[in-house]
């Protein structure tokens, strides 16, 4: 069920096949993510342009949308099984949250630039970070494989990855934050913010319980 996703703590297997291609699309007058269609990763049907009413889940920081009514639970119910269908091959079928220079929240309306990459399209607050995403994409569009929807700064669970500010990797972990406040002082001294870390997520959660 897709309701596991929204425990503080996701460990998740591998993304992405290694294959990649990126490309250089629309000036940042054309909202971003209707330059170029996306595919429904589950059919695998073009969506010609995403609008408020288009389906769409959030799975590992990026959004997924839907042709129609049935293929969004099939997804929520196993995502990584068509994330690694070879069906969905050189097809960009999710748009990422976050820019992943900055690492902030970046509404696709809002973006100066995009790429894509391994299926999945990465906005970009300015053209420079697009450029040196650009020179090293594989690197920079790497995911942890484990990451935590608890904000470690602030003690609060981060209810979803859309409601997130922005993000730290740390020792194979990304830990997604509450507010654009707290993420400088993590990147300070995470050890200080990671020590007994998950006895306060048990405790947010049994708090939420009540």
């Amino acid at each position: 069920m897709f309701s596991q996703f929204s425990q503080s703590v996701r460990v998740f297997g591998r993304g992405f096949a290694a294959a990649a291609a990126f490309v250089v699309v629309a000036p940042a007058a054309v909202r971003a993510e209707e330059a170029g269609s996306f595919t429904c990763p589950v059919l695998g049907s073009k969506i010609e342009s995403v609008t408020k009413d288009t389906l769409s889940a959030d799975y590992r920081g990026v959004r997924y949308y839907f042709c129609c009514a049935s293929c969004k639970p099939q997804f929520e119910k196993d995502p990584a099984k068509f994330l690694k269908s070879t069906t969905n091959k050189d097809k960009v079928i999710g748009a990422s949250l976050f820019d992943p220079i900055s690492t902030k929240r970046l509404d696709p309306d809002k973006a100066a630039a995009h790429s894509d990459y391994n299926g999945v399209r990465y906005f970009f607050s300015t053209a420079d970070e697009k450029r040196s995403f650009d020179k090293e994409p594989k690197k920079l569009a790497l995911t942890p494989e484990k990451d935590v929807l608890f904000c470690p700064v602030s003690n609060e669970t981060v209810d979803s990855y859309a409601e997130a500010s922005d993000y730290s990797d740390v020792k194979g972990t990304r830990y997604y934050f509450c507010c654009a406040g707290c993420k400088p002082k993590f990147d300070q001294n995470p050890d200080k913010y990671l020590e007994g870390l998950d006895a306060r997520i048990k405790a947010a959660k049994k708090k939420s319980d009540k």
